[in-house]
């Protein structure tokens, strides 16, 4: 299994991806501009208006900014709103689908760069699903620049990784393990230092590798089997935008600003849903109930909400509660 694959499965722990849009008549009041972040590449950036903190919106995988453009106007009476299509989606530029294009840490500077390009000070960053990798990215930085962080169904562990949850991204691990491995095979390194990574190798890395590859075989034994006849992707298949935000998370630890996390779960089943399926989502829902445990023992002093009957565009499915909650956030910020 390529890291492409091993994303693509994993992300069924978290619900269905957002997907993108179908094209529909813009009426939201907003302003668009298009904003400069790297050489050769702009995003689009939306502007809702409004008065008091700067709340910006991030959407998930495949999403746009314009996912929020009726949510978002539930906060200009207090904030003001923005919202931004990262790279490779909608509106915005689409750089070659490499990995250091779209890895967490290159997502995270293109919403510094639209904050500094607004002048945009101390705002609350909310996102949705893999946004959380950017939040993440963002506050594990710069925390000096931002005020809060909003997980709207997006604190897994792309955005905080916690031993004891199936290790999504094994080639976070790989990769540390190629290295050492190079180190090896280069003709001139001397047998001290030879001796240093073998022992490394023998001592942490090796068994690492092992211990993910358990935990990945315990999570694939809860999930179902594909479908009599669904393609079974090769594993040349090259890199899309998704696949390389996919390919491209870190692994992040406690946030050291302040956090609301919204779960969505239990999810909403609706009642015609066949049993196979039913089931696959209770166990998604158990996975997904520990990744939440686990993200509250890492940040006790985040606040960690579950919203019940919900789904995993949780700010459309449940935007009164989603609303409520994110007032009450931002209205206990002290800065």
């Amino acid at each position: 299994m390529n890291r492409y694959h091993a994303f693509a499965l994993a992300m069924a722990m978290i619900g269905p991806a957002t997907g993108v849009r179908a094209a529909t008549t813009d009426t939201s009041p907003h302003k668009i501009q298009f904003i400069t972040v790297q050489d050769g590449v702009k995003l689009e950036v939306l502007d809702w208006g409004g008065d008091g903190r700067p709340l910006i919106f991030l959407p998930g995988l495949g999403g746009t900014a314009h996912d929020f453009d009726k949510f978002a106007l539930r906060f200009t009476a207090k904030h003001h709103v923005y919202g931004i299509t990262r790279r490779g989606f909608g509106a915005s530029d689409k750089p070659e689908p490499a990995i250091s294009n779209y890895a967490a840490g290159r997502l995270g500077d293109d919403v510094l760069a639209v904050m500094g390009a607004l002048k945009v000070v101390h705002p609350v960053l909310a996102g949705h699903s893999i946004a959380g990798s950017e939040l993440s990215s963002v506050a594990s930085r710069h925390p000096e620049k931002i005020s809060g962080l909003i997980y709207l169904d997006a604190a897994y562990v792309y955005a905080f990784y916690a031993p004891g949850i199936m290790p999504l991204y094994l080639n976070f691990d790989v990769n540390a393990l190629h290295a050492r491995v190079r180190k090896l095979n280069q003709g001139s390194i001397s047998p001290a230092l030879a001796k240093i990574e073998i022992d490394e190798l023998l001592k942490s890395s090796l068994p690492q590798l092992q211990a993910d590859l358990r935990m990945t075989r315990k999570y694939l034994d809860q999930i179902a089997p594909p479908r009599v006849g669904a393609p079974i992707p090769s594993d040349s298949q090259p890199l899309d935008p998704a696949g390389a935000v996919l390919a491209g998370v870190q692994k992040y630890g406690t946030v050291k600003v302040p956090v609301l996390a919204i779960y969505a779960f239990p999810t909403k089943i609706p009642p015609q849903t066949a049993a196979a399926l039913r089931a696959d989502i209770v166990a998604h829902d158990a996975i997904n109930r520990r990744t939440a445990d686990l993200f509250a023992i890492g940040n006790p002093k985040a606040k960690v909400v579950r919203i019940a009957n919900s789904e995993h565009d949780v700010y459309s499915s449940n935007p009164v509660e989603v609303e409520r909650e994110i007032n009450a956030f931002m209205d206990g910020l002290l800065y």
